[in-house]
């Protein structure tokens, strides 16, 4: 089971972050991100193993009406990419900063 497990997960796993606590000496603390290989536990227990012999989602992209291509002939601009940053830097605080000064005045 381990090895057909091992052998699935880099085909249908996914990447999770799982943060750790780290308390230095002083008692401050830092946080880091480990990135983790996993399969959803969101799922039902899994009963037996096969591989079906069922079409690949692309062969239903092809015909789903929902699936819309979109094709742009001009650049998108995205947020935060601007050359210019506008508004002051009060008005640009971080969501951090925002929740902490709320958080203060409360």
């Amino acid at each position: 089971m381990r090895q057909v497990s091992s052998s699935l997960l880099q085909e249908r796993g996914m990447v999770t972050l799982r943060w750790e606590k780290k308390t230095d000496s002083h008692g401050g603390a830092t946080w880091r991100a480990k990135p983790v290989w996993e399969f959803s536990h969101l799922f039902s227990s899994v009963d037996s193993w096969h591989m079906a012999d069922i079409p690949p989602i692309s062969v239903h992209l092809k015909v789903c009406p929902y699936y819309q291509t979109s094709l742009l002939s001009e650049p998108v601009a995205l947020s935060g990419m601007s050359d210019r940053q506008e508004g002051s830097q009060e008005e640009r605080r971080s969501l951090v900063d925002h929740f902490a000064r709320n958080r203060l005045q409360q």
